[in-house]
């Protein structure tokens, strides 16, 4: 990990997974990211990596014991399609819950 978490300061850096990283920091620190919740060991020979059924994304999140909007998140990114599973990931209710823990610089 190359100072994406810096303990001395306590600094790191948030980011927007959508938008494409320009520098080797920003490269890394997307796929920490990627790879904390869903390992790509487990996403990458699971179905639900390449499904369209409710229930892959709730079989993988089962192994894995996360929330099943986390996998459906992943699925749509990847995808490139964020109409699939829109009932069963909460719009806005990630930033709510980060907001109020960090202050994003302006």
């Amino acid at each position: 990990m190359r100072g994406h978490v810096k303990r001395e300061n306590g600094g790191c850096i948030i980011d927007d997974l959508d938008l494409k990283a320009d520098d080797d920091i920003e490269k890394e620190a997307d796929e920490l990211a990627l790879e904390s919740l869903i390992p790509a060991k487990d996403y990458a020979t699971h179905p639900a990596s390449k499904s369209k059924l409710f229930a892959d994304i709730e079989s993988l999140a089962a192994h894995l014991e996360i929330h099943p909007a986390i996998v459906a998140g992943r699925v749509r990114h990847d995808m490139g399609n964020y109409k699939l599973f829109s009932k069963h990931v909460g719009h806005g209710e990630v930033r709510k819950h980060f907001a109020s823990e960090f202050k994003v610089a302006a």
